[in-house]
């Protein structure tokens, strides 16, 4: 059974199977938010699309699909049609090996379940990656803008660590250099209090910019762990860096 097909499998199929081209982003982003049962308006909130472009691109891809499977495709029947149409040509391609050992299979009915799909952030030569205009675009230029500020909220799985992997790419693309703070990686003793989490924050800090840590020299309680702690950054680590910094938090 293929109760569990990755929904990068199903776009696979559509692309190399079915249409038989490549899928535009706005495309690719209806049918994997289809696959994840989002509405329209979730589609239009998360990607950067508009719901009646959504709506439009959505209406003639069932259209297409529906053509080349000779069968009517709706958003609300798309997934439960092309699991049936997944399963019969798996079953199809293994009775033709069982009947014909010795004979290629039909590459109409190959299926890519073999193949290693990423079931985390996808790599950047990826072809997977979905891109969202105008957000790529937007982030990648005030991650080079002096000061920028961005922050990137999206439900799990719309691939919020694959576009900070592309945007670190265009931060060393710059000549910039990339300080990487993972959060979900740090024991829990260490958010017990603000000065001791923002003393581990300044000494990652120094490990990722391969600065020597002087916490001592530039920490004093006196004036509070917050002027600490941007004294450390600005006066120390900032000035000993020879290019601008980008820090990501994850």
């Amino acid at each position: 059974m293929l109760s569990h097909i990755d929904p990068d499998e199903v776009l696979y199929v559509i692309e190399k199977q079915l249409l038989e081209r490549s899928l535009s982003p706005v495309e690719r982003v209806v049918l994997g938010q289809t696959w994840h049962k989002q509405t329209y308006g979730q589609m239009a909130e998360h990607s950067g699309y508009g719901d009646a472009h959504l709506k439009d691109t959505g209406y003639k891809l069932w259209q297409e699909i529906s053509q080349a499977l000779g069968q009517r495709v709706t958003k609300k029947s798309l997934l439960f049609i092309l699991k049936e149409h997944l399963e019969q040509a798996s079953l199809s391609s293994a009775r033709q090996m069982q009947e014909n050992p010795n004979t290629v299979s039909n590459p109409a009915v190959q299926l890519p379940i073999k193949l290693q799909y990423p079931s985390g952030p996808l790599p950047l030569d990826s072809p997977l990656y979905i891109e969202r205009p105008p957000n790529e675009e937007i982030a990648r230029l005030e991650i080079q803008r002096p000061g920028g500020f961005l922050r990137i909220k999206a439900p799990q799985k719309m691939g919020k660590t694959s576009l900070l992997f592309r945007l670190m790419q265009t931060a060393k693309q710059q000549g910039y250099t990339t300080v990487n703070i993972d959060l979900q990686a740090v024991d829990e003793a260490v958010f017990a209090n603000t000065e001791t989490f923002l003393q581990w924050f300044c000494l990652r800090s120094s490990q990722e910019l391969n600065i020597p840590p002087k916490l001592d020299e530039y920490w004093d309680s006196s004036m509070g762990f917050k002027v600490s702690s941007e004294l450390y950054y600005q006066e120390y680590l900032l000035e000993h860096s020879t290019t601008p910094v980008v820090l990501f938090i994850s």
